[in-house]
């Protein structure tokens, strides 16, 4: 239902809204079609494993005199993958089965070493040992690679002409719903002397000790999306017109299974009613660990006027304007699960009920001028006003110099501003509850559970909690862009340009190595008990001082036809990350990030498309720099001893192969084979400590066949 997709790379906040700071992605979505359009594709990898089925099926087609309509309906199912699929997950560790009902014994003894929570069990046979003679925690294959995920969908438009005004409306409704499980829960305790598991009779601190008779973590999330627009559009002498107002919804409930209630669990191991070494009951389990719910909605409301046409007749040609006013009114929900709202969930951040309510309001004027035969200009402004950040103003300048008919330079110039969303007044998402390894400098020491990492840090085993920020400030932009363009025939084209961004008081998670490097800055986030032992660390946005990203982007195009054997299309796409530094705070050392913790400098599309008769063949290449495992330059937090002996503390470049193969044979019909990760490429990944694979760039789910069909009159 893509009619076409538009990149705009450099800032983009005057005309598509203060958002698009480094630029923008709109998708146009088709507004007719004729007769019934049908397409379906059946995808599964080539270990048998992690299916996925979709069918869309669309009719349109005239209604009435000046009339159309078009509705779609789409239908999305994949299947589930658990780390335990993939051997690269968790290399030369021993399957161990976490969902048979059974616990980790008392007797367990639980460590940290350099790189992750290993603990020795008193039912650890041969088989699950390790080469070091320790059976290891095997969280990793307890989790998803990939989640269970269906989703319906229903889009609709209609537009009917009234005179010289069209009526419009569009509609959209999609449902989904997502499985995902992770391993059971680990929780410090301690155990009593009058336990019956206890063997020593005294009391007995375990730690990390894995309740696997509650199972895994299981979550699951259905969310519910509702948009609709109504407008009128149409024609003023030279210039054109357009207004509409929408409403949108977005619903959710999430229901958790398999986290602990603290007070629960905490009785029963003081009474001896939850064995280690033996059954516990159904109505026992259901009392230490209850389904949790959590309910939340956020909604738009919006209205919109938009005017262009010509505004002057120029010796060059017109000189073009286009004016619009907006209103948004935002709205957010969330409602946790009481017990979650009382603290009484072990291994889960605190969250708290939120009732937020914005307006919000932008005009913007953009100006098009050809100043000279071979000079255009471009001129855009755009002031938002946000409720509680007053309002800020916006503007762009852009030239584009055509040197001659094939080759043109082009630079813009542009102030962006985006005050804090109402999910961003929340409270972020953590990366981990607990069991996280934190790497401190040894002045925060001690922490409850530690070990040396080298002279002069040590990892410390820390729960991640998360807390929100009231005091969070808009964020600002510059952006800086120079360009050249060289096509001197319509299948050869040439784009160099470099782009600059600098983002002020920007919006992020304070990062964890600096918070630890400066602790006097931030003593709110830092949790201890009462013996002066650091156990946990707060996350929260904040706004840094400022970051600055400078890159090179080169695009090729060159397309060529043959007599005999088809048209070949050859792009090429690639990308150099020259500088990324960031100010944490103001008038600090900058921090240089390129090159580090997935920053790669270099990465890069390919692709080849071969046309001969009714066949269509293709080969995409993407190209992922090697990037080193601290996460800035000259950082305190070095690659751990370790992985310098084993020569792993540069995550190696990459390249993923896809090839497609379509045939158009037959009217009216497209059938194609799709063979994605051609040379199976398993995830390598040298980063964060007891994670195999970089979400951001890496594939788990190995080669993958996906075949489809579309039908169109």
């Amino acid at each position: 239902m893509i009619e076409r997709v538009e990149i705009l790379r450099d800032g983009a906040s005057a005309i598509y809204g203060s958002d698009a700071m480094a630029g923008v992605i709109n998708v146009i979505l088709r507004k007719n079609a004729s007769g019934l359009g049908l397409t379906g594709s059946y995808g599964v990898s080539a270990r048998g494993d992690a299916e996925q089925r979709r069918f869309t099926a669309s009719m349109g087609g005239q209604i009435s005199h000046g009339g159309r309509a078009l509705l779609s309906v789409d239908y999305l199912q994949r299947e589930p993958l658990l780390g335990s699929a993939r051997s690269w997950n968790a290399p030369n560790q021993p399957h161990q089965d976490a969902t048979n009902g059974s616990s980790t014994p008392s007797g367990a003894s639980f460590y940290l070493t350099g790189d992750s929570v290993h603990h020795s069990a008193a039912d650890c046979t041969e088989k699950n040992r390790d080469a070091n003679g320790t059976c290891i925690d095997d969280a990793a294959r307890l989790t998803n690679l990939q989640t269970a995920f269906v989703s319906r969908s229903v889009l609709g438009h209609v537009d009917q002409n009234i005179g010289s005004v069209q009526a419009y409306a569009d509609l959209r409704w999609t449902q989904t719903t997502q499985r995902q499980q992770m391993a059971p829960v680990q929780e410090d305790l301690m155990l009593p002397a009058n336990h019956p598991d206890n063997k020593l009779h005294h009391d007995q601190a375990i730690y990390g000790y894995s309740v696997n008779d509650l199972g895994p973590v299981r979550d699951f999330t259905q969310t519910t999306n509702s948009y609709i627009l109504l407008g009128l559009k149409g024609g003023l002498s030279e210039w054109d017109w357009d207004t509409h107002v929408s409403y949108q919804r977005n619903k959710s409930e999430d229901r958790l299974d398999g986290l602990i209630r603290t007070s629960a669990f905490a009785r029963a191991l003081y009474y001896g009613t939850y064995r280690f070494d033996g059954h516990n009951s159904a109505n026992l389990l259901h009392a230490i660990s209850p389904t949790l719910i959590r309910h939340a909605s956020s909604s738009q409301t919006s209205a919109s006027v938009h005017l262009a046409g010509p505004l002057a007749q120029l010796p060059q040609g017109a000189l073009s304007m286009a004016v619009g006013v907006e209103a948004y009114r935002d709205r957010l929900a969330d409602l946790p699960d009481p017990l979650l709202l009382s603290n009484q969930v072990f291994q889960f951040q605190s969250p708290s009920a939120r009732h937020e309510d914005r307006w919000s309001s932008a005009a913007y004027m953009e100006l098009s001028a050809p100043l000279t035969r071979r000079l255009e200009a471009d001129l855009a402004w755009r002031m938002d006003r946000n409720q509680g950040y007053g309002r800020a103003i916006s503007p762009k300048f852009g030239l584009k110099w055509n040197l001659s008919d094939s080759f043109s330079l082009r630079g813009t110039w542009a102030k962006g501003y985006r005050a804090p969303t109402l999910l961003q007044l929340s409270r972020p998402a953590t990366l981990a509850a607990t069991g996280f390894l934190l790497q401190v400098p040894n002045q925060l020491l001690p922490c409850v559970t530690s070990a040396p990492a080298t002279d002069t840090t040590s990892f410390c085993e820390v729960r991640l909690n998360s807390v929100n920020n009231a005091q969070l400030r808009p964020e600002t932009s510059h952006s800086y862009t120079l360009g050249m363009v060289w096509a001197p025939t319509n299948d050869i084209g040439v784009a160099l340009d470099y782009y600059r961004i600098r983002r002020n008081n920007e919006i992020t998670q304070l990062p964890v190595t600096y918070a630890v490097q400066n602790p006097d800055s931030y003593p709110q986030l830092f949790q201890r008990n009462a013996r002066g032992e650091l156990y946990a660390f707060n996350q929260q946005l904040v706004n840094l001082g400022h970051t600055d990203a400078r890159t090179l982007d080169l695009d090729v195009r060159y397309g060529f036809d043959t007599t005999r054997y088809g048209h070949y299309a050859l792009n090429l796409g690639v990308n150099y990350l020259m500088r990324l530094n960031r100010e944490v705070v103001a008038d600090t050392p900058l921090l240089h990030y390129a090159g580090y913790a997935s920053q790669p400098r270099w990465s890069a599309l390919a692709g080849l498309e071969w046309s001969f008769h009714d066949w269509i063949t293709t080969a995409n290449l993407r190209y992922t720099g090697h990037y080193r495992y601290e996460p800035y330059a000259d950082s305190y937090e070095s690659c751990p001893d370790y992985l310098v002996q084993l020569g792993k503390c540069n995550t190696p470049a990459f390249v993923l192969l896809d090839l497609n193969l379509a045939y158009r044979g037959i009217p009216h019909w497209m059938l194609a084979f799709n063979v994605h990760n051609a040379l199976n490429h398993a995830p390598v990944y040298y980063g964060t400590p007891g994670t195999a694979y970089n979400p951001l760039f890496d594939d788990v789910l190995g080669r993958y066949y996906l075949f489809s069909f579309t039908y169109r009159p």
